[in-house]
């Protein structure tokens, strides 16, 4: 059953990047058939990165695969991570073809929908660097006080709102 859906979902890859994104829940399909359905879909899409799930006796299954042309810039161990936390799980694999499971049912399709977002910087588990809302300045100083033998350290440290532009903490001294 769920093999014969490889066709139908392999349109609905989208292109992110020059690279087919595709995310999908499988009705009634087991680990095989998540893998079937996997080797079928980068075989149809050649150049790929592909999350499948399915849901069964509210437990979640997941599959990840990345064509061989895709995996220095992303490995199926990471995606299929990045998609099983969302949902209470973990798991692992290839770097190619990696699978896990997951408690969370609900938290699935936000999990699906985050794949395009992750794959948009082709690292899944690497921060946007436009999203970082605060910027650390820090001057630190050491010094030695000859008479007592003590060590000193003062430091300045700057934590700055990037919205705002406010200093939210100045000065820490130990």
């Amino acid at each position: 059953l769920a093999s014969s859906q490889g066709d139908d979902l392999a349109e609905q890859a989208s292109d992110v990047n020059g690279v087919k994104v595709l995310a999908a829940t499988l009705e009634g399909a087991d680990a095989n058939a998540l893998r079937e359905t996997m080797d079928k879909l980068k075989d149809k899409l050649k150049s790929a990165a592909i999350v499948l799930a399915s849901v069964t006796d509210g437990k979640v299954s997941l599959a990840a695969g990345v064509t061989q042309d895709l995996i220095a810039k992303l490995k199926a161990g990471d995606l299929v991570n990045h998609v099983a936390a969302q949902v209470g799980g973990k798991g692992g694999g290839k770097p190619d073809m990696a699978m896990a499971g997951g408690t969370d049912p609900s938290q699935l399709p936000q999990a699906l929908a985050s794949v395009q977002r992750a794959s948009l910087h082709n690292t899944p588990m690497t921060a946007d660097p436009s999203n970082v809302k605060y910027k650390l300045e820090s001057i630190i100083t050491t010094g030695f006080n000859k008479d007592t033998g003590a060590s000193t350290c003062k430091g300045t440290v700057k934590i700055i709102d990037k919205s705002t532009n406010k200093q939210i903490l100045n000065e820490i001294e130990t």
